[in-house]
């Protein structure tokens, strides 16, 4: 197994940024690999992934590639006031990372997944680019703008009011609640709706603890998606918002997308499903 740290030039960035990529030791065949994009949360960076979950077991036992790329705060947006991170994620890294490593361009060899902010980020990577994603796997979104925006103006904000001023702009910020509409630009359970008539749609996979103090935006979001014609599947269990969780979470996700692993699973898919009929 290969694991790669180090720092990419983006273009559309413009600067260097940080980016792991973990590519297992080949066994099966010597074609290019799938790739798996893991996208941090708001506090994390590259390195969150390898650290907390045995994410780097499950490329070797399913033969993929993951990219973990950085984006600091910026919620997976091209920020009003910073940098252009949602077109870095899905447009040039691909791009880069397809140049420079053995990995499918396919569609269907490329996936999505993230934890809390990444969650957000994943699930709109997905949906607005459907045809260029098989699957996506969202662990505790931050999915529901509206709520999110709600939690950045408490007396105790989920972040600093400059920084959400950076991603969205002062306009939506401070008239977000009078004048909803301004979220719509970032509002998942729309753009869901309005990708339901393409015919290529990504399989989702969303899972959240039921402890978790965003819990209700996957709730949200599962009921949002109950009308529409997605391959959408929600899992919860005693749970809050933290790497034990998102752990199991993803080898869920793995085991969801490619099938059973070959080697032994402490997490069982099933059964978490059988869970949840109880």
């Amino acid at each position: 197994m290969a694991d790669f740290t180090g720092n990419l030039y983006s273009k559309v960035l413009g600067m260097n940024t940080a980016v792991r990529i973990i590519t297992p030791k080949r066994r099966n065949h010597n074609g290019p690999f799938r790739a798996v994009y893991l996208l941090h949360g708001l506090s994390d960076n590259s390195t969150d992934w390898v650290l907390n979950t045995r994410c780097s077991l499950l490329a070797q036992d399913y033969d993929v590639m993951l990219i973990i790329p950085e984006v600091q705060k910026s919620f997976y947006i091209d920020m009003a006031e910073g940098a252009p991170y949602f077109t870095y994620i899905t447009q040039e890294l691909p791009q880069l990372v397809e140049t420079l490593f053995r990995v499918s361009p396919k569609r269907e060899d490329r996936y999505v997944m993230g934890i809390s902010m990444g969650g957000y980020g994943a699930l709109r990577c997905a949906l607005t680019y459907p045809e260029r994603y098989a699957g996506c796997a969202a662990f505790s979104p931050a999915c529901d703008i509206r709520l999110v925006m709600e939690a950045c103006r408490m007396e105790t904000p989920m972040m600093p009011l400059g920084e959400v001023m950076g991603i969205v702009g002062r306009e939506v910020l401070e008239q977000f609640r009078q004048r909803p509409e301004l979220l719509a630009p970032y509002d998942l359970f729309e753009l869901a709706r309005r990708q339901d008539a393409n015919p290529v749609k990504p399989r989702l996979f969303v899972t959240c603890g039921t402890e978790d103090f965003i819990h209700q935006m996957s709730l949200n979001l599962a009921k949002a998606m109950e009308p529409l014609h997605y391959d959408f599947t929600y899992l919860e269990w005693p749970g809050i918002h933290e790497w034990y969780f998102w752990d199991e979470s993803v080898h869920l996700a793995f085991e969801h997308f490619f099938g059973p692993s070959s080697a032994f699973n402490p997490y069982s898919l099933e059964g978490r499903k059988r869970g949840m009929q109880r």
